[in-house]
């Protein structure tokens, strides 16, 4: 588990990271919000308004919403230490901002910032090669390596380059689908898979607003692999309420009663919206999230900075082929738990931007659907190794997927500093003559670091495949 870990640690370190110093300060969904909060609570300053370095909050007004202006018209210029900001993440959970406040007791100004989203790298890095860590084993097939690298999608990478929760929000997704497929496919009997699956569903817990729902979706998803495992399912056979005492069955008929509520707080309004047509409340009707529903998947994808900068046609076709490959493979030949676990986070992904929407809209964005994408592939490419698609074709079909997969997480790194440096549209000859060019690097430095990154994470991912087979 070690070895693996280090591998996936060498294959998700050198690309986050490359992501984290080419894409600008502040290219990045509410970064600066967020960086405010961690250097408060660095200084525990812990309500707003928070105390900060001078963090200059604007800085990238001049370019968000707007793919077609370049990044050199940022203003950077940080002010006086001390300057208090109020900001829109004053409640959210504490934990994410406890985290990133780390860099900031030791560094400040532009360059403490990218430390920042360097440790934030590192931290989401080392959840997501554990996870991974208990999905791939030793001469276990190369579809479980497929499947931890289709969970995580360009805009997965980047969120987790950035300061930005939806970072953490999906390596603690992919710790709690780990321990699960640990503990109930590879049937690993040690503390690891359960540690993981605790520290996943509290860190989802404390990291979002509406983390409550994204770990009901996890359970609900993932439980017909948990219950196939015949240690859980011996532990509920020995739960006999006959033997339970008052206190026991007063607080387990307190639980239902409390889930009950739950459930109809979430569903009673959302049969209302159902059968109600136009607006309530100015939020839009009850349509507008399925309408946008390829624009929220886009985004889970590969759309980056400030819902600006795209991933293109071509590359978002390639991403979605592949999916749909591997999920209809998957639904056609898996194993039944598989398969049934894999339709659940499948109509988990598509209909909770629509219920989203018969509450509030415009607010869901295409990645909080990430950490329910990380059930639906690694779930779908378990269930494709759980089939009879003959062992060549199977080898070299995940190869296929894995090596396509990767050439678009490059391509998606170039597209997005040509974004900055020339805009969208602009001219591919952006490495010697562009407006903006990365602050402690050159765009053809920049474009090296590219290639170098490119060519370690190749050669990590050869050993993976090479362990994967049983070498």
């Amino acid at each position: 588990m070690r070895r693996v870990w280090l591998n996936l640690m060498a294959v998700l370190l050198p690309l986050s990271f490359v992501w984290a110093l080419t894409n600008p300060m502040f290219a990045s969904p509410d970064e600066p919000t967020h960086i405010a909060r961690a250097q408060g609570f660095s200084r525990f300053d812990f309500s707003a308004p928070y105390e900060t370095d001078g963090l200059p909050m604007n800085g990238a007004d001049c370019y968000r919403f707007d793919a077609n202006v370049t990044a050199d018209c940022a203003d950077l210029d940080w002010g006086a230490n001390g300057t208090e900001v109020n900001t829109k993440t004053r409640d959210y959970p504490p934990l994410f901002h406890a985290v990133a406040a780390v860099p900031a007791l030791f560094a400040s100004g532009l360059g403490g910032a990218y430390v920042m989203r360097l440790w934030m790298a590192v931290v989401c890095s080392s959840l997501l090669a554990w996870a991974g860590a208990l999905m791939i084993r030793r001469g276990g097939g190369r579809w479980p390596l497929a499947g931890f690298v289709i969970a995580l999608t360009p805009m997965a990478v980047f969120v987790t380059s950035t300061v930005n929760p939806s970072g953490i929000t999906v390596a603690f997704s992919a710790l709690t689908v780990g321990g699960v497929v640990a503990r109930s496919i590879h049937r690993d009997r040690s503390a690891g898979p359960l540690w993981a699956v605790g520290l996943g569903v509290c860190g989802l817990l404390l990291v979002r607003r509406d983390s409550v729902l994204w770990v009901v979706i996890l359970t609900v998803a993932l439980a017909p692999i948990a219950l196939a495992d015949r240690g859980l399912t011996a532990f509920f056979r020995r739960l006999d309420p006959r033997r339970w005492s008052t206190r026991g069955k007063s607080t387990a008929l307190l639980g239902v009663a409390g889930l009950v509520m739950i459930v109809a707080y979430w569903v009673g309004p959302i049969v209302h919206r159902f059968f109600t047509r136009g607006e309530v409340g100015g939020n839009g009707s009850r349509w507008q999230g399925l309408e946008v529903m390829r624009i929220y998947l886009d985004q889970m994808f590969g759309t980056f900075g400030w819902i600006d900068t795209f991933i293109g046609q071509e590359a978002t076709a390639v991403l979605s082929g592949l999916s749909l490959a591997v999920i209809l493979v998957g639904l056609s030949g898996g194993r039944r738990n598989l398969v049934v676990a894999e339709v659940v986070s499948l109509i988990a992904l598509l209909t909770t931007p629509v219920a989203f929407g018969f509450f509030l809209y415009p607010y869901f964005q295409g990645r909080y659907l990430l950490p329910i994408w990380v059930i639906v592939a690694v779930v779908s490419a378990f269930a494709v190794h759980s089939s009879d698609l003959g062992p060549r074709m199977g080898q070299r079909l995940a190869v296929i997927v894995m090596v396509l997969w990767g050439l678009v997480h490059i391509w998606s790194l170039i597209q997005n500093l040509r974004r900055y440096a020339v805009g969208f549209r602009g001219t591919w000859r952006f490495a010697s003559d562009s407006s903006w060019q990365p602050p402690m690097m050159s765009n053809v430095v920049a474009l090296f670091l590219i290639a170098a990154m490119s060519a370690w994470v190749a050669w990590s991912m050869r050993r993976l495949v090479r362990f994967a087979d049983g070498a």
